[in-house]
């Protein structure tokens, strides 16, 4: 009787060995660590000039988003007079991810900012690249030395998303410079569960245990044969 329970057992065991989905990055280069803007757009005013750069300076990691010129710790450089804001962004297709998605999503990122404002969000687009939805979960200025703020929050997306967008956008409150930007920027999309490759150790306890259920099966025959 316990070798047909243990049987039971593995064989159950074989059936429900399922993996939990860990969530997946989908923003590309959310934390600036190849040294450039590789997988970032700009949206930007028609005047003045303005460059984005990156920082081995006041980086949470290797680098963070920085002025052009180096001279200050974070987002753009804007040259001539009365700058307009600007936003760095970055969009990601789900199309290829719709079917193993949970409808959760969790975002975060590291807002650096000073004299200037920073502003970090995101937006969902349905397949036509039509808004569906905007928040802004972090929007803020200093004072005279940086500050940072750790932002995180999950939410799921409206139905008919097809995209969604991370923005940042850094507005000019006084002198030449918006000095502001962020670091660690991220969205995590959830996953469902998938089944997972069944473990070599479940096969083998469970054909252990058919063998072991078969040889005494056998050896009650032959003692009740010989009896």
């Amino acid at each position: 009787m316990f070798l047909k329970k243990t049987l039971v057992c593995c064989t159950f065991c074989l059936f429900i060995d399922i993996a939990a989905a860990r969530p997946i990055e989908i923003l590309i280069n959310g934390d600036f660590e190849t040294g450039d803007l590789t997988g970032w757009s700009q949206l930007l005013p028609s005047a003045p000039s303005i460059e984005w750069g990156v920082t081995s300076g006041a980086a949470i990691g290797s680098y963070s988003l920085a002025s052009s010129d180096g001279t200050r710790f974070a987002s753009p450089w804007v040259e001539g007079p009365n700058p307009s804001v600007t936003t760095l962004f970055q969009i990601v297709d789900l199309n290829a991810l719709q079917i193993d998605l949970t409808n959760t999503f969790t975002f975060g990122a590291e807002a650096i900012f000073a004299e200037d404002k920073i502003s970090l969000g995101y937006q969902l687009f349905d397949s036509n690249q039509q808004l569906l939805f905007t928040n802004t979960l972090f929007s803020g200025s200093g004072g005279a030395s940086p500050n940072t703020t750790r932002i995180s929050q999950s939410f799921s997306f409206v139905t008919g998303t097809q995209y969604i967008s991370f923005f940042a956008t850094g507005e000019l409150l006084s002198g030449s410079y918006i000095d502001s930007g962020f670091d660690q920027a991220s969205i995590l999309a959830h996953l469902k569960p998938q089944a997972s490759v069944t473990s070599p150790k479940y096969v083998n306890f469970l054909l252990l245990s058919l063998v072991l259920f078969l040889n005494i099966r056998q050896l009650r025959k032959t003692k009740g044969s010989i009896s």
